[in-house]
């Protein structure tokens, strides 16, 4: 059954640029009430507000620096005095940089945990308390597939994304009955921005569709999930182009 998402308040974190903007037009396109947060992206922030007002569709945008839970707290309960309640969440906002393992240090790893994961738990049990109250949600987290293959010179951003697909299974159990919990996975689906042509032939090589896929491809998933998806809970569905399959066999 395809739930109408007009009149629908879908929060997303990180939804000013990239993939959380393309998460954010897509559900706004189809009727969507988008509740988009931001915290440094403010240029990308006026920009998206400019185009999605422009075409007559609601939307807000929070900002908060999701580092500090007391900024987090403040965020929820200024959208929830809005709005009322949370329809669906969407955690997609992540920091990620080089992190040689062996020149790590504890301020680099606070942060990308602080984040990467912290906000995220902290995220869904207060949003999640809520839709509890009143008996239905859908939250979707973006998590990776570096989850399943740690990346040498990111462990500290894998360590986080492999801990955010446990917490999907485990908000699926804590949260049931009432609410829906799930994971998208992406694979590169857009090249880092100083990626050259080489990297980019690399990373499609490493896919069984040989190419790299698009941020509209995770604005589908994330869509499916929320819209459509009635009878699945605590998966992670990985939207890879096949990449977690690769090697010689």
């Amino acid at each position: 059954m395809n739930m109408d998402l007009k009149n629908k308040n879908i929060l997303i974190t990180g939804g000013a640029k990239r993939v959380g903007a393309a998460i954010s037009r897509y559900l706004s396109a189809r009727g969507a009430h988008m509740i988009i947060h931001f915290n440094r992206s403010v240029q990308e922030a006026k920009n998206l507000h400019a185009e999605l007002t422009g075409l007559n569709r609601p939307v807000d945008f929070v900002q908060a620096d999701l580092e500090n839970l007391s900024g987090l707290h403040d965020m929820v309960d200024t959208v929830l005095q809005k709005h009322g309640r949370i329809d669906g969440l969407i955690c997609n906002a992540s920091i990620f940089f080089h992190t040689p393992f062996f020149s790590v240090t504890e301020e680099e790893w606070d942060q990308i945990v602080a984040v990467n994961l912290k906000s995220y738990f902290f995220l869904c049990q207060m949003i999640g308390k809520k839709m509890v109250e009143q008996k239905s949600g859908k939250i979707v987290i973006i998590t990776d597939v570096s989850a399943d293959h740690p990346w040498c010179g990111y462990l500290p951003y894998t360590i986080t994304k492999a801990g955010l697909a446990h917490l999907v299974k485990g908000l699926a159990k804590t949260l049931s009955p009432s609410v829906q919990v799930n994971g998208v996975a992406p694979g590169t689906v857009l090249p880092p921005e100083d990626a050259s042509a080489r990297q980019v032939e690399k990373y499609e090589n490493q896919t069984l569709l040989k190419r790299v896929g698009t941020p509209d491809d995770i604005a589908k998933t994330v869509h499916f999930l929320i819209a459509d998806s009635e009878f699945i809970t605590g998966v992670n569905i990985p939207v890879d182009g096949g990449y977690r399959l690769r090697g010689n066999g």
